[in-house]
């Protein structure tokens, strides 16, 4: 009796282990505005990780910069970024690794100029930037290089979008980065036009999960696992056009929070320019040598040839796909 007794209070103590394992809330941080971060709202709000056992939270804040600060002083676990932060951070000499691609920018980040002006005759001018972080800066060269021009032909002034869109509008900038509402409403609203977008450079400016080394190193796998099968079922839901209404009426609530809401029309127009990958590709994308790995090798040449590497790195030094992987088994 004694030895089932004891037996019971080990399996008891055993159970109450695993609930607290999983009692952690993880925090996820995105910015406002990129519907390539929205299957984080979709999972929260459809109870996607709690389906999985897991608990997450999710903040929706203005700026890129901003969730890099809450990453930066572990406020929250996960950062979804552009890959390129990560880069940038890792230069600057603060561990992280990328989790998992998760989408590209397709034509959602525009260089937008005035109607009547001509890149080759802006050198020496400035250039509104939402960020000066590696995978914009690569963008813009590679559009500059198409036009015999380099990155140091210009200054780049990185700004908030909103205030970057009003001097566009203002003519104080005569060219400029943007993307979602604030593109269309400086080029409608600016006689502007749009020279370039990530579109015509397939693949350039891609987005991430992104974790500082020691938090990621002291997360259990599973639990990752599981962060990445709720991601993964709330792409799936997305991509399903019977629930789209719902969709609009979820990132209304999240994404663009405080806002007026957008329309149908609007939101699908922001979704046609990301590519949120599905299982397929993330599969392809993200296993040892697959297109992130090619992404930060393209980068890191990048970086070099401009003398902007003040720390080299090899992709593997920035990226950790176990848990994606493991979570993608079965999944397509």
């Amino acid at each position: 009796m004694k030895r089932l007794f004891f037996i019971g209070v080990i399996m008891l103590a055993a159970a109450i282990f695993a609930d607290a394992a999983h009692s952690k809330t993880y925090k996820l941080a995105m910015c406002t505005g990129w519907m390539g971060y929205s299957p984080a709202n979709i999972a929260e709000a459809k109870g996607f990780w709690k389906e999985q056992g897991i608990d997450v939270q999710v903040s929706v804040l203005p700026e890129l910069v901003d969730t890099q600060k809450l990453l930066k002083n572990r406020l929250v676990d996960i950062d979804l970024d552009i890959v390129g932060s990560a880069v940038e951070m890792y230069m600057q000499g603060i561990p992280v690794v990328v989790i998992a691609e998760i989408d590209w920018s397709y034509s959602g980040d525009q260089l937008i100029l005035k109607k009547d002006a001509d890149i080759r005759n802006l050198r020496g001018s400035s250039i509104g930037v939402y960020t000066t972080q590696v995978s914009l800066t690569y963008f813009l060269n590679l559009y500059f290089s198409k036009n015999s021009m380099k990155l140091s032909d210009f200054q780049l002034l990185e700004m908030e979008l909103e205030p970057m869109a009003d001097k566009f509008i203002a003519g104080i900038l005569q060219g400029a980065v943007l993307y979602g509402p604030e593109v269309m409403r400086a080029v409608k609203e600016g006689n502007g036009k749009i020279v370039a977008t990530t579109a015509d450079f397939e693949g350039c400016l891609i987005d991430g999960m992104v974790m500082l080394k020691d938090t990621f190193n002291a997360t259990p796998k599973d639990d990752l696992v599981r962060i990445f099968k709720g991601w993964i079922k709330a792409v799936k839901w997305i991509k399903d056009e019977k629930n789209f209404k719902e969709y609009v009426d979820i990132v209304n609530k999240t994404i663009f929070k405080g806002e007026k809401p957008y329309a149908e029309d609007a939101i699908k127009e922001m979704l046609q320019i990301v590519r949120i990958h599905d299982a397929k590709t993330m599969s392809e994308i993200n296993k040892d040598g697959g297109g992130l790995h090619a992404h930060l090798n393209d980068v890191n040449a990048f970086l070099k040839a401009n003398n902007l590497l003040k720390k080299d790195f090899k992709p593997e030094d920035l990226s950790d796909n176990k848990a994606i992987m493991e979570a993608l088994k079965n999944s397509q």
